[in-house]
């Protein structure tokens, strides 16, 4: 069985968490993001073709998304590190604001994020039970009232294409824009669902920073 992104999920969630446990507290850019990957089949010498998917929701009153992103895919059991361009596919107003009102996205006063999704295709010609997905960029709003301001920003998934070739990832249905009052109770569904049935099993962790790829710099 492969690992199940798991460390995407929980970072996600911890993302979310402490960016909006407040309405002081949402981010000036990088408000979230998630890595999935879905096989596309195995070319002749039976190696996986990827399709890899980074979503990246930024704050609207922040700097400008890039207009593609560079992904890191790496294993070290196989000694294996490298990297591939994501161009950007499709940018969508997501803003959890009422009907009628206008955005920040929009030029409106009420806040609004967008989910600028990347797109990029990759072959695997090993079997490696570590590969890595992954992505940085800095930086998390000086602003952040809960200690992580001006922090770097990472994102990343795993793969075990040796005990399971051609595996997919899971993948998140509902959209993490939700704001949370503070001292209210506040339960968020992710609705992460696996095409391939494996089992999801979720874990908190701290919010990671940086992984082991070799980038040439921050987005």
């Amino acid at each position: 069985m492969k690992c199940n992104t798991i460390k995407t999920l929980v970072l996600f969630t911890l993302l979310i968490l402490s960016f909006f446990v407040s309405n002081s507290s949402y981010g000036s850019h990088a408000v979230g993001g998630e890595i999935t990957y879905i096989c596309l089949g195995q070319d002749t010498a039976g190696n996986d073709i990827m399709q890899v998917t980074l979503v990246y929701y930024r704050d609207c009153l922040g700097v400008d998304a890039p207009n593609q992103v560079t992904v890191c895919y790496s294993s070290v059991s196989c000694g294996f590190n490298s990297t591939f361009s994501a161009p950007k596919d499709t940018v969508i107003d997501v803003s959890p604001i009422c009907s009628g009102l206008t955005s920040t996205c929009q030029g409106g006063s009420y806040p609004g994020i967008e989910q600028h999704i990347f797109i990029g295709q990759v072959t695997l010609t090993s079997q490696c039970n570590d590969w890595i997905f992954s992505f940085a960029t800095c930086c998390r709003n000086a602003a952040i009232t809960t200690g992580p301001g001006s922090s770097g920003f990472y994102l990343e998934a795993c793969l075990n294409n040796l005990d399971a070739p051609c595996n997919s990832s899971p993948y998140l249905a509902n959209l993490p824009i939700a704001f949370v009052c503070d001292s209210q109770q506040f339960v968020f569904n992710h609705g992460a669902t696996d095409p391939d049935g494996d089992s999801l099993v979720y874990r908190i962790i701290p919010p990671m920073q940086g992984g082991g790829c070799n980038y040439s710099g921050y987005v």
